[in-house]
């Protein structure tokens, strides 16, 4: 259990936004990637929250730029999530990846 808790910290816990350690997502990797999971969706949320409340002008020019960043994060996450190598870890990789991205699209989104 040691080890286990030793080879969270070192190689899971820095891919995962502070958000979702400050959740603490421990227990079950079941427990951690549902924890994980509702992250990503309350932050997915939000974006689309703060999207949908930009002026419908600046959401017409900066639409090709949205699709083009949701292509972007969706690769990035899925590289991140390889060092996981199809292991427990890879889905808890990728979900820390997707909602750090998310917020960071949101806060930018936030400043139109």
């Amino acid at each position: 259990m040691k080890k286990f808790i030793v080879v969270m910290s070192v190689f899971i816990l820095p891919f995962l936004p502070v958000e979702v350690v400050a959740e603490n997502c421990t227990g079950s990797t079941g427990e951690m990637f549902r924890c994980a999971q509702r992250m990503f969706e309350k932050a997915d949320a939000k974006l689309n929250q703060v999207w949908q409340q930009l002026p419908q002008g600046t959401r017409d020019n900066l639409r090709q730029a949205q699709l083009n960043w949701i292509n972007y994060k969706e690769q990035k996450c899925r590289n991140e999530a390889d060092m996981g190598r199809n292991g427990t870890t890879q889905p808890l990789i990728e979900l820390g990846c997707l909602t750090g991205e998310t917020e960071k699209r949101t806060a930018e989104l936030e400043k139109f």
